[in-house]
């Protein structure tokens, strides 16, 4: 009996990836819990380490509607396929497009109805695709042909090609994050 909790202890990987030049620490993690449960493990590890959460001046929620009405993303960005839109009254009632053309008369009419977003799908300069949420939430990150499958011939070994793949890919998103946080305004509390 007194095994038994460790018997069948549950272990989950969360990934981070730490930003030093700019200061920033990216954690994949599906939920808020579980980023905060990483940072707490992190703490634990050294105390010294201070984390607060990127805010940035405009609503990401606002922008991303007004960008949809305007039919037009912030300069870099362009509006992918994917959207969801929820009424600000009690109802909350919600529209999902996925892989739908955003450009129809239906989306006029829920804009007009005061729906605001929740998620839209963005691709930054045609390198990586991403859904972005109103809380300032980067889900489903895809790079469109940032890694080259050249180098992949020429790297024998697996680890060295990782290397090559995650220094490619994180430096791009370093860019895209700053466009991104430039395009919502600048970052709460950093003076410019």
């Amino acid at each position: 009996n007194e095994l038994l909790p460790r018997a069948l202890a549950k272990r989950a990987v969360t990934r981070a990836w730490v930003d030093e030049k700019n200061a920033l620490l990216a954690v994949d993690a599906g939920a808020d819990k579980k980023a905060e449960e990483f940072l707490v493990a992190l703490r634990r590890a050294d105390d010294d380490i201070l984390c607060k959460r990127l805010d940035t001046l405009q609503s990401p929620g606002a922008s991303m509607t007004r960008w949809l009405a305007a039919h037009k993303a912030p300069a870099g960005f362009s509006i992918d396929q994917d959207l969801e839109l929820q009424s600000p009254d009690m109802s909350k009632a919600t529209v999902r497009y996925t892989r739908h053309p955003l450009d129809g008369k239906d989306i006029g009419h829920h804009l007009a109805a005061g729906k605001t977003v929740l998620r839209m799908g963005l691709t930054w300069k045609d390198k990586i695709s991403f859904v972005l949420t109103d809380q300032f939430h980067i889900k489903r990150l895809a790079f469109v042909g940032i890694v080259n499958e050249e180098t992949a011939s020429e790297v024998a070994d697996e680890e060295e090609q990782f290397a090559i793949d995650f220094a490619l890919m994180t430096g791009e998103v370093s860019l895209m994050l700053a466009d991104l946080v430039e395009a919502l305004g600048g970052a709460k509390g950093v003076e410019a």
